[in-house]
């Protein structure tokens, strides 16, 4: 909660935070945050005011309308437009934390596409990505594989998004792995052919991309 004028305020639903500690004027500890935000506006903004909310795609529906039954003398207005150029300034800490998350994603990729050879299942290559990012600490978020007859889909259309089927010579293999490192994204994509040089047709999908 970020007043025009005075202190901001966090409202966290945990007793206990690991290093790093919230970095906030004042911080609050509730079991309802719904609730615990409504006291806050109430406390903070005069009546009539407009309440800028940021994330709102995020906001459950039913939060929403407790928001609005609990305020009805404020008005929350989504305004993820006024941090968008803000968000595009990056301090060197920032910088580095992209770089790192960029190279454990990149070596996630690599490390499954050295793994995609013959013989090999597509939950095996899953699990060689996965497991870089884990060890460098990263945090997975996504992982959608496919192969041979099923390679230009994002997935299989089961639970795990990846499957048992063993990899052929000649299968096209395609990767989309998407997460974060310290709340920094990565996002890769990577296809290549398995056990033998491409086809001129799979060359010129390659190609295309």
């Amino acid at each position: 909660m970020l007043p025009v004028d005075g202190p901001p305020t966090l409202l966290v639903d945990m007793t206990e935070v690991q290093d790093p500690k919230p970095a906030a004027d004042r911080v609050r500890v509730t079991a309802d945050l719904v609730e615990s935000l409504a006291t806050t506006v109430m406390d903070t903004v005069p009546p009539g005011t407009d309440v800028a909310l940021l994330g709102g795609e995020a906001l459950v529906w039913r939060w929403g309308r407790q928001l609005n039954t609990r305020l009805p003398g404020h008005r929350f207005l989504e305004a993820d437009d006024l941090t968008a150029e803000m968000r595009l300034v990056k301090s060197g800490a920032e910088c580095d934390l992209l770089r790192a998350a960029g190279e454990i994603g990149a070596r996630a990729v690599d490390a499954a596409m050295e793994a995609a050879v013959p013989g090999v299942t597509e939950a095996e290559v899953a699990a060689e990505a996965i497991a870089e990012v884990v060890r460098a600490g990263g945090a997975l978020y996504g992982l959608g594989l496919s192969s041979g007859p099923w390679a230009h889909t994002f997935s299989p259309s089961t639970l795990a998004p990846y499957s048992r089927r063993g990899l052929e010579v000649g299968d096209m293999i395609r990767l989309d792995l998407y997460g974060s490192f310290k709340g920094y994204l990565f996002d890769f994509g990577r296809s290549r052919v398995v056990g033998r040089v491409s086809t001129q047709e799979q060359q010129e999908i390659l190609d295309a991309v």
